[in-house]
């Protein structure tokens, strides 16, 4: 099912394939709901990733090949560099694997870490998107621990806290809503989203400090994006 997109029609080289989520719990389930890409369904905007895709050889080499000096990101900008080069990417929707999310917080943070740290590393942008949110969090957690000192300050970060909740958390919970009718996605979906949001923009921090002080990301992603088709 998967190369079926590639057979009939020539004028794609890659394809992406869907997932399932194969959650054993409640908080497995709405990790991988959280987790999950969605398709772009337009072929020159689409994204392919590691977990369920095929592409051609020849296109695979034109584009530099898979950027293996990358831990995580690597499938992001191996996907990036088709479309950056005029490759058009189909979409095999009954090409389904399973894929089972992370079973604890802890697991699920590192993950969002080492993802936020991957596209770090291979993005020549700007830090004020995750200084935006890195600075309200820092400031909701400092009021926390200064209020067990000065009371009234607890005020202050439920404010910040409850500010960052309206911007980010109601939108997410409408999806989640029309996908089950478990009660604890109150609870859970608050938390995967703050964790994910604060992990994956101090990875990303953290990805970008490497590529500006590490001379071989610079060298390895200058010359992967001057490749031409």
């Amino acid at each position: 099912e998967l190369v079926q997109p590639l057979k009939k029609d020539s004028s794609f080289t890659a394809v992406a394939g869907t997932f399932k989520i194969n959650y054993q719990n409640p908080f497995e389930f709405f990790s991988g709901a959280l987790c999950m890409p969605e398709d772009s369904g337009d072929a020159t905007t689409r994204l392919f990733y590691g977990r369920n895709s095929a592409f051609k050889k020849d296109a695979w080499e034109a584009v530099g090949g898979y950027p293996e000096w990358l831990y995580t990101g690597e499938d992001t900008l191996f996907a990036e560099q088709f479309l950056r080069m005029g490759f058009l990417v189909a979409y095999a929707p009954d090409a389904v694997v399973a894929w089972r999310p992370r079973p604890t917080l802890r697991k699920l943070i590192k993950m969002f870490f080492l993802y936020g740290r991957g596209n770090g590393r291979i993005e020549n942008g700007n830090l004020k998107g995750s200084l935006y949110w890195l600075r309200y969090h820092f400031l909701w957690m400092l009021l926390l621990l200064i209020g067990f000192v000065f009371p009234w300050a607890w005020l202050l970060g439920l404010g910040v806290f409850f500010y960052l909740y309206i911007q980010m958390v109601p939108p997410v919970l409408r999806e989640i809503r029309k996908k089950t009718n478990l009660l604890s996605r109150e609870f859970w979906v608050p938390v995967i989203v703050f964790s994910r949001n604060i992990a994956t923009n101090t990875g990303y921090l953290f990805g970008q400090w490497e590529l500006r002080t590490k001379p071989i990301f610079q060298k390895y992603l200058k010359q992967y994006s001057e490749i031409q088709r």
